[in-house]
């Protein structure tokens, strides 16, 4: 079996680069890039080697280079931080892997597990390096989507609308459109949906809206 240590190289570094931003995002750090860049040139010094080492040596490299890849993020040291990103970047790898090695039983590729590395056969150089690319990319994506989901939640209250005799309880958005004000009364403007506004006045009708007929 023939092996490029380049492309190994190169699959090995940008693999592990996706899975320290990963991590990086999930836990909110703020790691110089240059230092992940180090951080993955680590992770890809220790691949090369790894198959030259067999056995009990072979486990503990691979357990040392998991200790010291998450610690190399931080820029103090501080135990449940450091617990936190190796967590990550256990699960940041265990998404990489998972991806590749369900790609491999989806398409029946072969692979076997030999001292604690799994080996693949007839799987195209830079395939790994794709699938772990669309999962970054899908996983960044998530992340900062429950991130904005969280970010907004801290901005919206319960509140009860009064008009009349009708009260209707809905949630409300606090930001800038709170502050505005009618240009001719002065009076505050409340901006609501009109799933709301038909709980307030079930009579209404958006046309009848449209044309202003109750703009007073």
């Amino acid at each position: 079996m023939q092996v490029y240590v380049e492309y190994v190289f190169i699959d090995n570094m940008l693999i592990d680069l996706f899975i320290l931003s990963i991590t990086k995002k999930l836990c909110k750090l703020e790691t110089n890039k240059w230092i992940v860049v180090l951080d993955a040139f680590f992770g890809t010094a220790v691949s090369l080697i790894s198959p030259l080492v067999s056995g009990m040596y072979l486990i503990i490299i691979k357990i040392l280079c998991a200790i010291i890849m998450p610690l190399i993020l931080l820029k103090k040291w501080n135990t449940k931080k450091y617990i936190l990103v190796l967590l990550s970047f256990l699960l940041s790898t265990a998404i990489m892997g998972g991806a590749c090695i369900m790609f491999c039983s989806f398409f029946g590729i072969k692979y076997v597990t030999n001292n604690g590395a799994i080996e693949i056969y007839n799987f195209p150089v830079g395939l790994a390096l794709l699938i772990c690319s669309l999962c970054y990319f899908f996983v960044k994506n998530l992340i900062k989507y429950f991130y904005n989901i969280k970010h907004l939640s801290k901005y919206i209250y319960d509140i009860s609308l009064v008009f009349l005799d009708k009260k209707v309880d809905c949630k409300a958005f606090l930001d800038t459109g709170n502050r505005l004000v009618d240009s001719v009364t002065a009076n505050p403007i409340t901006l609501i949906d009109f799933e709301v506004l038909l709980k307030l006045c079930p009579n209404i009708k958006l046309s009848d809206i449209l044309l202003k007929k109750y703009e007073n």
